[in-house]
């Protein structure tokens, strides 16, 4: 019982973590191409396009992160 609520906490933990990661990593995307939004914007690029290539790009980021540590995993426990 004890073991089972120190397995949970700590995927927990690992889960908020990650979650934090990629809230950052997305604000320093925004961040860093804030002069190519800008741009968009101003050639008529509507905003609901823009906020869905950025949901793509999120979208994107965890699915390929969440592969390699499912394949980093699997070899390490093989």
């Amino acid at each position: 019982l004890a073991l089972t609520f120190i397995f949970q906490f700590t995927t927990a933990a690992a889960m908020l973590i990650c979650f934090f990661s990629l809230i950052s990593s997305m604000y320093t995307s925004v961040y860093e191409q804030r002069k190519e939004i800008g741009i968009l914007l101003s050639l008529g690029l509507p905003r609901s396009w823009l906020t869905r290539a950025f949901i793509a790009e999120a979208f994107v980021i965890v699915l390929t992160s969440s592969l390699l540590g499912l394949m980093i995993g699997l070899m390490i426990s093989w």
